[in-house]
């Protein structure tokens, strides 16, 4: 990144104008090598530490262990509820349309059933129609 730091100076003399106490203000780029070095994470200190990666969109640095002489990558909090909620995100419609066909599935079979039953039954009733009205000898004789 560039970084810039502002330097008060005075303005140049010329023999027209009147010399003047206000500072200007100039812009000095810094050295970026230099720069990162000194915003750098180190660990535990920068005189006898070890640098850190710098942070990316992912994760992030930080100190740790007994003496907080180790770097430590850490995932960013969006990362971690992205990981968790994309698979629930699509698990659920998956599971809401899985269920709704199992169920349009268990209604279809137990229609079959009942309408099977329901032939059965009228099977059996005619059957049993048949059994009771026996034809009677002595009413065909009365014919």
């Amino acid at each position: 990144s560039d970084s810039m730091r502002l330097r008060p100076t005075l303005p140049p003399l010329s023999n027209d104008s009147i010399p003047s106490t206000t500072p200007m203000t100039t812009f000095v780029s810094l050295d970026d090598s230099r720069d990162r070095l000194l915003n750098a994470l180190w660990c535990p200190l920068r005189q006898f530490g070890t640098q850190c990666p710098d942070p990316t969109l992912i994760s992030y640095y930080s100190c740790c262990g007994e003496l907080n002489n180790r770097c430590c990558s850490h995932l960013r909090l969006y990362i971690l509820i992205l990981i968790f909620s994309l698979p629930l995100l699509l698990l659920v419609p998956l599971i809401g349309v899985l269920a709704r066909r199992a169920k349009k599935a268990l209604g279809r079979r137990q229609d079959a059933v009942t309408q099977t039953k329901y032939r059965r039954g009228l099977v059996l009733i005619d059957q049993t129609i048949e059994e009771t009205i026996e034809p009677n000898e002595e009413l065909m004789e009365l014919r």
